[in-house]
Protein backbone atom coordinates (compact mmCIF):
# COMPACT_ATOMS: atom_id res chain seq x y z
CA UNK A 1 0.00 0.00 0.00
CA UNK A 2 2.85 2.39 0.85
CA UNK A 3 4.42 1.68 -2.53
CA UNK A 4 1.11 2.47 -4.28
CA UNK A 5 0.74 5.79 -2.40
CA UNK A 6 4.32 6.72 -3.24
CA UNK A 7 3.76 6.02 -6.96
CA UNK A 8 0.43 7.89 -6.97
CA UNK A 9 2.00 10.90 -5.21
CA UNK A 10 4.92 10.87 -7.67
CA UNK A 11 2.57 10.90 -10.66
CA UNK A 12 0.46 13.73 -9.22
CA UNK A 13 3.51 15.83 -8.43
CA UNK A 14 5.02 15.24 -11.86
CA UNK A 15 1.80 16.03 -13.76
CA UNK A 16 2.01 19.34 -15.61
CA UNK A 17 0.07 22.22 -14.15
CA UNK A 18 -1.40 24.69 -16.62
CA UNK A 19 -3.01 27.07 -14.14
CA UNK A 20 -1.68 30.57 -13.72
CA UNK A 21 -0.70 33.65 -15.63
CA UNK A 22 1.42 33.33 -18.76
CA UNK A 23 3.22 36.20 -20.49
CA UNK A 24 3.38 36.00 -24.27
CA UNK A 25 5.63 37.88 -26.66
CA UNK A 26 6.35 37.08 -30.27
CA UNK A 27 5.63 37.70 -33.94
CA UNK A 28 2.70 36.70 -36.08
CA UNK A 29 2.92 36.61 -39.88
CA UNK A 30 0.09 35.90 -42.30
CA UNK A 31 -1.24 35.91 -45.83
CA UNK A 32 -4.80 36.52 -46.86
CA UNK A 33 -7.35 37.79 -49.32
CA UNK A 34 -9.70 40.74 -49.15
CA UNK A 35 -12.83 41.92 -50.93
CA UNK A 36 -13.82 45.57 -51.14
CA UNK A 37 -17.03 47.24 -52.25
CA UNK A 38 -18.31 50.80 -52.06
CA UNK A 39 -19.32 53.94 -53.87
CA UNK A 40 -15.88 55.62 -54.10
CA UNK A 41 -12.29 55.38 -52.91
CA UNK A 42 -13.38 57.40 -49.83
CA UNK A 43 -16.49 55.36 -48.98
CA UNK A 44 -16.13 51.60 -48.96
CA UNK A 45 -16.33 48.46 -46.84
CA UNK A 46 -14.01 45.48 -46.86
CA UNK A 47 -13.89 41.91 -45.60
CA UNK A 48 -10.88 39.64 -45.35
CA UNK A 49 -9.73 36.15 -44.44
CA UNK A 50 -6.20 35.21 -43.43
CA UNK A 51 -4.10 32.30 -42.21
CA UNK A 52 -0.93 32.73 -40.23
CA UNK A 53 1.62 31.52 -37.75
CA UNK A 54 2.49 33.01 -34.36
CA UNK A 55 5.94 32.23 -32.89
CA UNK A 56 6.24 33.03 -29.19
CA UNK A 57 9.79 33.81 -28.09
CA UNK A 58 9.05 33.18 -24.39
CA UNK A 59 7.48 29.71 -24.69
CA UNK A 60 7.18 27.34 -27.65
CA UNK A 61 3.95 26.04 -26.03
CA UNK A 62 2.31 29.40 -26.83
CA UNK A 63 3.25 29.35 -30.53
CA UNK A 64 0.31 28.58 -32.82
CA UNK A 65 -1.24 28.62 -36.25
CA UNK A 66 -4.35 30.74 -36.75
CA UNK A 67 -7.23 31.53 -39.09
CA UNK A 68 -9.04 34.90 -38.95
CA UNK A 69 -12.06 36.61 -40.49
CA UNK A 70 -12.47 40.39 -40.29
CA UNK A 71 -14.19 43.42 -41.68
CA UNK A 72 -14.06 47.19 -41.61
CA UNK A 73 -15.03 50.34 -43.48
CA UNK A 74 -13.82 53.74 -44.60
CA UNK A 75 -16.37 56.58 -44.68
CA UNK A 76 -15.45 60.04 -45.94
CA UNK A 77 -11.86 58.85 -46.30
CA UNK A 78 -11.59 57.96 -42.58
CA UNK A 79 -11.40 54.42 -41.15
CA UNK A 80 -14.46 53.61 -39.03
CA UNK A 81 -13.16 50.40 -37.56
CA UNK A 82 -11.62 47.09 -38.41
CA UNK A 83 -12.54 44.12 -36.21
CA UNK A 84 -11.89 40.40 -36.47
CA UNK A 85 -12.21 36.96 -34.91
CA UNK A 86 -9.34 34.44 -34.90
CA UNK A 87 -9.10 30.76 -33.98
CA UNK A 88 -5.62 29.82 -32.68
CA UNK A 89 -4.48 26.18 -32.73
CA UNK A 90 -1.64 25.06 -30.44
CA UNK A 91 0.67 22.05 -30.82
CA UNK A 92 -1.03 20.21 -27.93
CA UNK A 93 -4.37 20.37 -29.78
CA UNK A 94 -5.89 23.11 -27.63
CA UNK A 95 -7.48 26.20 -29.21
CA UNK A 96 -8.45 29.76 -28.34
CA UNK A 97 -11.00 32.05 -29.94
CA UNK A 98 -9.87 35.66 -29.87
CA UNK A 99 -11.49 38.96 -30.87
CA UNK A 100 -9.36 41.89 -32.05
CA UNK A 101 -9.61 45.42 -33.35
CA UNK A 102 -7.46 48.03 -35.04
CA UNK A 103 -6.58 51.07 -32.93
CA UNK A 104 -6.49 54.63 -34.38
CA UNK A 105 -2.66 54.69 -34.24
CA UNK A 106 -2.36 51.54 -36.40
CA UNK A 107 -1.67 49.15 -33.52
CA UNK A 108 -4.10 46.40 -32.48
CA UNK A 109 -5.64 45.05 -29.29
CA UNK A 110 -7.84 42.16 -28.33
CA UNK A 111 -8.57 39.34 -25.97
CA UNK A 112 -9.32 35.66 -25.56
CA UNK A 113 -13.04 34.83 -25.61
CA UNK A 114 -12.90 31.04 -25.06
CA UNK A 115 -10.66 28.01 -25.33
CA UNK A 116 -10.44 24.23 -25.38
CA UNK A 117 -8.02 21.70 -23.90
CA UNK A 118 -5.21 23.40 -21.98
CA UNK A 119 -6.87 26.75 -22.79
CA UNK A 120 -10.36 25.82 -21.54
CA UNK A 121 -11.62 28.72 -19.42
CA UNK A 122 -8.63 30.89 -20.42
CA UNK A 123 -8.84 34.66 -20.35
CA UNK A 124 -6.34 37.20 -21.56
CA UNK A 125 -5.52 40.27 -23.56
CA UNK A 126 -2.89 41.29 -26.10
CA UNK A 127 -1.60 44.25 -28.07
CA UNK A 128 0.03 44.32 -31.48
CA UNK A 129 2.63 46.66 -32.98
CA UNK A 130 2.39 48.64 -36.20
CA UNK A 131 1.93 46.46 -39.29
CA UNK A 132 5.05 45.28 -41.15
CA UNK A 133 4.24 44.65 -44.83
CA UNK A 134 5.90 41.64 -46.44
CA UNK A 135 6.63 41.56 -50.17
CA UNK A 136 4.23 42.68 -52.90
CA UNK A 137 1.39 40.16 -53.13
CA UNK A 138 -1.06 40.04 -56.08
CA UNK A 139 -4.05 42.41 -56.08
CA UNK A 140 -6.71 41.38 -53.58
CA UNK A 141 -4.16 39.54 -51.45
CA UNK A 142 -1.93 40.70 -48.62
CA UNK A 143 0.99 39.51 -46.51
CA UNK A 144 2.22 41.09 -43.29
CA UNK A 145 3.68 40.56 -39.82
CA UNK A 146 3.11 42.18 -36.45
CA UNK A 147 4.80 41.86 -33.04
CA UNK A 148 2.49 40.93 -30.16
CA UNK A 149 2.63 41.06 -26.35
CA UNK A 150 0.04 39.75 -23.98
CA UNK A 151 -0.99 37.95 -20.87
CA UNK A 152 -3.24 34.92 -20.56
CA UNK A 153 -4.60 33.25 -17.48
CA UNK A 154 -5.17 29.51 -17.62
CA UNK A 155 -7.62 27.91 -15.20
Amino acid sequence: MKKFLFIAASILLAAPSFAGEIKTEGRGCWTGESQTFGTSDKDFAFAWVLKGTYVDKLSADESSSYHCHGMGAVVGGKPTGNTWWCLFRYSDGSTTLSKGKAEPDGTTSGGIVSGTGRHEGATGSWTGSQLMRVGKPPQGQFAACRDFKGTKTLK
